[in-house]
């Protein structure tokens, strides 16, 4: 009988350490998933998203912005700054013309507008050049030759790539 209670003991030592493993494993998965969730959430604490406007099509120096070109997302808080244009007023963005070109996107700024075009609201005195100023800048940018012209006639493209006559 001595070799039946040896077995019986190597049975219970056996099948309290496999059960003692199992009981070890599940206590240790909760404290590290509890431990996971606690450090996600300490993470994620500084990083509230906030909507701000994007262009939902890219736009060329001297496009009109219009209100359904427009997109929202979502961007952490701590990379907003006040140039951002924030959804709630993204209404004064309608009818504006861009100064700089804009891909698919890409956050509005308000500093992608200009104060000096015909009757924007610049804080301070305003100088008579104000729309003369815009005019030149504008046709600057038409005359432009980085920016591509999707106006062109063929005639004009004819008279760009034939090299002139000699006398």
């Amino acid at each position: 009988m001595p070799s039946s209670q040896k077995v019986n003991a190597v049975f219970g030592l056996i099948s309290g350490l496999v059960v003692g493993a199992f009981v070890a494993g599940g206590l240790s998965a909760v404290v590290a998933y509890s431990l996971m969730r606690r450090t996600e959430r300490e993470v994620r604490k500084g990083w509230v998203l906030l909507p701000v406007v994007v262009a939902a099509k890219p736009f060329e120096p001297g496009d009109k912005v219009r209100f359904n070109e427009l997109a929202q997302r979502q961007v952490p808080e701590q990379l907003l700054t006040e140039s951002v244009v924030k959804t709630d007023v993204a209404h004064f963005l309608d009818d504006q013309m861009i100064t700089a070109p804009l891909s698919s996107g890409d956050p509005m700024y308000w500093g992608l507008f200009s104060s000096a075009r015909p009757g924007a609201t610049v804080p301070g005195p305003r100088s008579l050049g104000d729309n003369t100023v815009w005019e030149a800048c504008h046709a600057a940018i038409i005359a432009s030759p980085t920016l591509p012209r999707r106006d062109r006639t063929p005639e004009d493209i004819r008279a760009r790539l034939t090299p002139p006559e000699a006398p």
